[in-house]
C-alpha cells in the first residue's frame, strides 16, 4: 500500500499540442459513425474533456461499452486483446485479494490513476464496483469455509454502507480532484504503515 500511494497523485497527461493525423481523424469519425448507426453512446470524453453521463439500466450501459470496443477494434478478439492490461490487473487483484484480503481497490485505484486519463471520481467509482464484485466472490468462499465473524462483519458493513452512501451522494463530487487524490494517497500510506506494525 505504501508503494501504491504515490501513484494516486500522478495524473496521466494528454499532450495538449498533439495534432492527430488525417488517418487518426478518419478512424475516429468511422468509430463515431458506427456507434451512432447502432445507437451507442460513446464513452470517450467530449472536446472539453468531459465524459458523457451514460443512460439506461446497468445491462444497457455495459453492453454499449463492450459494443463500442467492438466497433473500435473491428472484432471481439482484437477488442479483448486491446483490453489485456485490465485482464492482467484483474488477475493481480484476484491473487492478492484472495490471498490476504486486501488490494482490490488499492491496485485498481493506483493503476487507473497512473495509466489512464480518467478523472478521479470515475476512478473511485470503477474501483468500488470492481471490489464489490471481487469481494462477493472472495467473501462467499470464506463464508463457506466458516472464516467470517458475522456479527462483526454485519456491524461494519451497515455502518460503512450508510456512511459511504451519504458521502458519495452529498460530499464526494464537491471535493476537487486534487483533494481526493491527496486523501486517497494519505489513506494508502497510513494503511501501509499500520500493516507494518
Amino acid at each position: 500500500m505504501i508503494l501504491c500511494a504515490p501513484s494516486v497523485l500522478i495524473k496521466k497527461k494528454i499532450d495538449e499540442d498533439y495534432e492527430p493525423t488525417k488517418e487518426e481523424i478518419a478512424e475516429q469519425e468511422r468509430i463515431k459513425k458506427a456507434l451512432a448507426d447502432h445507437g451507442i453512446m460513446s464513452s470517450a470524453p467530449d472536446k472539453d474533456g468531459h465524459f458523457q453521463q451514460p443512460k439506461g439500466n446497468l445491462y444497457t450501459i455495459i453492453s454499449q461499452q463492450f459494443l463500442e470496443r467492438y466497433y473500435k477494434h473491428g472484432s471481439w478478439m482484437d477488442a479483448l486483446y486491446n483490453e489485456r492490461e485490465f485482464v492482467y490487473l484483474g488477475i493481480a487483484v484476484g491473487l492478492i485479494q484472495g490471498t490476504v484480503g486486501i488490494g482490490g481497490g488499492v491496485l485498481v485505484t493506483s493503476y487507473l490513476s497512473a495509466e489512464t486519463d480518467l478523472e478521479v471520481h470515475r476512478i473511485a467509482a470503477t474501483a468500488l464496483l470492481c471490489t464489490l464484485l471481487t469481494n462477493i466472490a472472495v467473501g462467499a468462499q470464506h463464508y463457506a469455509m466458516g472464516n467470517i465473524k458475522l456479527r462483526t462483519a454485519s456491524i461494519l458493513a451497515m455502518s460503512a454502507m450508510g456512511c459511504s452512501y451519504w458521502t458519495a451522494r452529498n460530499v464526494a463530487l464537491d471535493i476537487p480532484e486534487a483533494g481526493v487524490r491527496g486523501f486517497i494517497a494519505s489513506a494508502l500510506l497510513a494503511s501501509g504503515v499500520s500493516m507494518l506494525r
